[in-house]
Order: C-alpha cells, then structure tokens, then sequence
C-alpha cells in the first residue's frame, strides 16, 4: 500500500481531553514555563520553541529570534506569520527576485535567483494556495527544482500605454501567472529580462518575480516600500506513513477516534494522500504542554 501523510489536528475535545489527562495524578510533572507565543505569533503543539520538550519532535522545532522587536518567529531563513493546525498550514515568508534599471536600461540594482529548500522537515509547498508571479512589462520569471526535475515560468510583454497595474489582482497586463506543481520542499526563482529594457525608459523600472499565495495584492505591493519578500503557504504535516484499511484503527501518531481524509499534495506515486489524527492524541509529549489550552 503506497505511503501517505498523516496530519494532526486539534480540536476543542481533544484539547479538553489533554489538560483532564495531565491534571491527573501519578503523571509526568508538567513543565510550567511553557512558551507559546513568539512575538504576535501564537505557537501551538505539535510545534515548540524554546524548549525542545514543547515540540512533537525535532521538525516541530522552531526559532523564536529575540534579537528582533518583536521577537520574529523563523523556520530556517523563513519568517513565520501565522500556524494553522486546522488546515495543516503555515504563512511564511519566501524571496522577492528583483531588477531595476535607469532610463538607459542599465541595472542599479539586482537580487535573482533566491532559493529556499524546507529540508528534511515535513513540509511542502501548498500547490493550490500559491502561484509564480512575474511582474513588470519586458519580464520574464521562472521556478525550479534545484535538482533539476522540472523548470517552468511565464513572460510579461506590455507598453505604458497598456500597463494596468492598479489592481488587486494579476489581469494578465504587466504581470503574469502560473499555478506551483505538486509536492516541492525546494524552489528557485529566476527573473530575466526580454530585452534588457532596451525600449522602457523609466517607465516600470524595476521587474520582479515572487511566490504568493492567494491573500497577495499588486496594488499593495507595488506600494511598499518594503517588496524584499512575499507570503507563502506551506503545508505541513506529521509523518509519512500507511493509511490503515480500517477507519476505525488506530493510526501512527494518533489515539483513539481518528478520522481519515485525503489530500493530493504527495511526492509521486509514493505519497498520494492524506489523514489527520482527531480528538485524542494523549501522550507524554502533550502532558508536558499543560498550558497550550488556557
């Protein structure tokens, strides 16, 4: 039977469940100091930081940077917005590739070619949530395997005349986009120009090429002063492992009263779906997080 994906999700029984379980006697001593926010981010179980204890395990372990203020809570280079344990998700932030040029097209200012790789962590690249954008108007933007199994992008030809980058939303005018492929823990992004702004004057200055995912405004963005990166979703999960035959058995990871559901975002034929763990998921590991539910 091919390997799936196994996702927690807690919910309000479950999370009565754990404290009624730690708060009884003869039980692993809670540890009291328990952090579970990282600046204005809150860090629920199965992740941690901090202590080490706090997290399911080691890919559940995350950096609360204090040198920052507000503390910045991080994943590799990856700043952390928000953690979603009922859609199996995070908002992260991922590398703007940018050019711009003066009014003779030669370049003042160039990042290309930013790569994140999520590692060994359970993690993937939401392929439903984000696109490759390219924006500008003799621009082209294209994502990658670093490894080499797929390349792919798309070209943005306009003039001043018929840019229209006022709106929310990519029109298809001085911007173009394509959907991610499934199942990718590393990408690159690489931004070319068409003709080197040979013809643009100062009109559109700067290209850029980004991976957004479906909250990103152009309008928004063109207006910040700030367009070093842009939010991403990645999804996470627990463990790769079989999806038992009989619903009502007890899956890896998870207690009693699971509930099986299937998501497409796998590697290949290896990993073709998906399963979460509900209500009662009481180990050791959730005792010593006595204070997640308060």
């Amino acid at each position: 039977m091919p390997d799936v994906i196994i996702r927690i999700v807690l919910t309000l029984k479950m999370a009565k469940d754990i404290v009624a379980y730690a708060n009884q006697d003869n039980r692993e001593t809670p540890i009291q100091d328990v952090t579970e926010k990282c600046g204005h981010v809150t860090v629920p179980y199965p992740f941690g930081i901090d202590n080490s204890m706090c997290a399911m395990n080691k890919n559940f372990f995350l950096n609360c940077s204090r040198r920052d203020s507000p503390p910045k809570l991080m994943i590799g280079d990856l700043e952390v917005f928000n953690l979603s344990i009922e859609n199996g998700s995070m908002i992260a932030s991922f590398f703007t590739a940018h050019r711009c040029y003066d009014g003779l097209g030669n370049r003042t200012s160039d990042y290309n070619d930013p790569y994140v790789k999520l590692g060994s962590r359970p993690l993937r690249f939401s392929d439903t949530r984000n696109k490759l954008m390219a924006i500008g108007c003799d621009t082209s933007a294209y994502m990658g395997d670093p490894d080499g199994s797929f390349w792919t992008g798309c070209i943005s030809m306009c003039t001043n005349e018929s840019a229209k980058l006022n709106e929310s939303s990519c029109s298809g005018i001085g911007c173009c986009q394509i959907p991610l492929p499934q199942s990718h823990k590393s990408l690159n992004l690489t931004l070319r120009s068409v003709n080197d702004h040979e013809d643009m004057g100062r009109f559109m200055a700067c290209d850029y090429a980004l991976l957004a995912d479906e909250t990103f405004n152009i309008a928004e963005f063109l207006a910040s002063e700030d367009k070093s990166s842009s939010n991403v979703t990645i999804e996470w999960v627990v463990k790769e492992k079989k999806c038992p035959d009989d619903p009502n058995s007890k899956v890896y990871g998870c207690g009693d009263n699971t509930a099986c559901y299937y998501s497409e975002n796998g590697q290949g034929s290896s990993i073709i779906s998906a399963f979460s763990c509900f209500n009662s998921y009481l180990s050791s590991r959730h005792q010593v997080r006595k204070h997640t539910f308060r």
